[in-house]
């Protein structure tokens, strides 16, 4: 799932692809030219792709070569942007304020990568809206602190009915299975393998917290400037566009409420949504994917029934 958009071409492309995907008898091929940053991502980005590409054969996404780092990847966008070769899609932003604010932690996760290894059966979708479920599993200990810390992680297939294990670097952690142990004995043993977890994490260099000497508090701005433009664009029109859609009797619930429970619905449900997507990929940045799917669903919904409003009388 966040991400930066060429903002002149990306998001269209997506709503077009996506449109296109729903078997109109007018869909034509696509492809979506994507570039990223990290080419040890290609084990996130290629799967989903190939995932997407085998429900929608009409929808081609096609990966350049991977820029080696965010820095190479910004450049490599700034050379095209002059030489109109710019990719339809590049996603490095949300991955960029990590090694501007905390590049101590980005440095550990390429020296010493974390992985899961565990029986995927073991593993639960960890979403809980209420908070009363209890993922007790081996598999679900590790990962949910792991997902807690802010840690991404690769997760590998185990024998059936092996205990979970994290590997940090080359430390091996065990996990502990305490589905059949009391809640008293449950606390006390998913404590003792935080512990160690973090232990682990500490002697391979994973910061506890950003180290305030080190942040690049300009380049986060500047990532923080791109999205804050990217807002503005949509809001700026989108006002105007919902005052045009209604006339005046009904204008005020009519834009409020659908507002409200977008707001309360879909925002609402972003930090379990993005933590159960983080938990299960093990990818930081893959919650994004949320919001990402629910823009695209409002595209598709303003490209097939959106009306014209030019020229509409807004005292009507």
């Amino acid at each position: 799932m966040r991400y930066i958009y060429r903002f002149a071409t990306a998001l269209p492309a997506v709503g077009l692809a996506l449109h296109l995907s729903t078997g109109s008898a007018a869909a034509q091929d696509v492809t979506l030219d994507v570039l990223y940053a990290q080419p040890g991502f290609a084990k996130y980005h290629e799967p989903i792709a190939q995932s997407f590409m085998a429900k929608h054969p009409n929808i081609k996404i096609s990966f350049r070569a991977p820029a080696a780092n965010y820095d190479e990847g910004h450049q490599t966008m700034m050379r095209q942007s002059i030489t109109n070769q710019l990719p339809d899609i590049y996603v490095p932003g949300f991955h960029l304020l990590a090694g501007t604010l905390n590049p101590a932690l980005a440095e550990a996760e390429r020296a010493a990568p974390v992985t899961v290894i565990a029986d995927h059966a073991d593993c639960s979708l960890q979403f809980d809206p209420i908070g009363k479920k209890g993922f007790l599993s081996a598999c679900d200990i590790a990962k949910s602190m792991l997902t807690n810390a802010g840690v991404s992680y690769r997760s590998v297939a185990a024998p059936g009915g092996a205990l979970a294990e994290v590997r940090v670097g080359e430390t091996v952690v065990q996990s502990v299975d305490a589905r059949s142990l009391s809640a008293a004995d449950a606390k006390a043993a998913k404590a003792g393998v935080e512990a160690r977890i973090k232990a682990a994490l500490s002697q391979a260099g994973y910061p506890t917290k950003a180290d305030p000497e080190r942040m690049n508090l300009a380049g986060a701005f500047a990532v923080l400037v791109v999205f804050v433009i990217a807002a503005t664009a949509l809001y700026g029109p989108q006002a105007a566009a919902l005052v045009e859609l209604f006339p005046t009797r009904i204008r005020y619930t009519a834009m409020s409420l659908p507002y409200n429970i977008g707001t309360g619905w879909i925002g609402g449900f972003v930090p379990f949504t993005a933590f159960a997507i983080v938990t299960a990929v093990g990818d930081l940045y893959a919650g994004l994917w949320f919001p990402l799917v629910c823009t695209a669903i409002a595209a598709i919904v303003c490209l097939l029934f959106l009306p014209e409003t030019r020229g509409r009388d807004l005292d009507a």
